[in-house]
């Protein structure tokens, strides 16, 4: 009997990625840290000002790094771009993105992988990406972006064949042109 979480179980064996790189030398803040609400970028962190500005979406370019930004993966997308893009943030921030599988292969509201990184992050951006040995289950996922362990921007996103099948279609465009 095929049990419906089946599909995702291979979502333990996830390698995610982080890119590092220091920036310049700066103060960090001091004092005890609350999420306050931004109207133009989601949350902020009081008495720092860091936030995440967005959350992008992107297909790997084929060495490891985000490519093509998207709305939604492919079923074979494979790794998984987040690459988020942060504004205010101090040396010796956390960042950390954590990938759930909101209603896909069986299961709910699942943590496929997390990541943390102490910031320095090059140019104020960080590539978090996450990837499965075999195609992705399709369905609703969703990645969440925290800064010195509070939640402050969420993204929710689809996978699924019709994705698949629409970039396919695309690079084969792109490679007549």
């Amino acid at each position: 009997m095929n049990h419906p979480s089946v599909p995702i179980a291979c979502l333990g064996a996830v390698i995610l990625y982080g890119c590092t790189e220091a920036l310049p030398e700066k103060p960090a803040a001091s004092g005890a840290h609350h999420a306050v609400a931004d109207s133009a970028a989601g949350i902020a962190i009081e008495g720092t000002g860091a936030k995440v500005d967005d959350i992008l979406l992107a297909r790997d370019d084929g060495g490891g790094r985000a490519g093509e930004v998207v709305m939604r993966f492919g079923t074979d997308d494979n790794p998984l771009h987040g690459v988020i893009r942060l504004n205010g943030v101090k040396r010796g921030t956390s960042v950390g993105a954590v990938w759930m599988a909101v209603e896909a292969g069986g299961v709910h509201n699942h943590v496929v992988a997390s990541r943390d990184l102490t910031a320095g992050i090059q140019g104020n951006v960080a590539d978090f990406s996450v990837s499965l040995p075999r195609a992705w289950p399709e369905g609703r996922y969703r990645v969440d972006v925290y800064l010195d362990g509070i939640l402050v921007r969420s993204r929710e996103f689809e996978i699924d064949e019709d994705s698949l099948r629409m970039a396919r279609n695309a690079r084969a465009r792109d490679a007549t042109d």
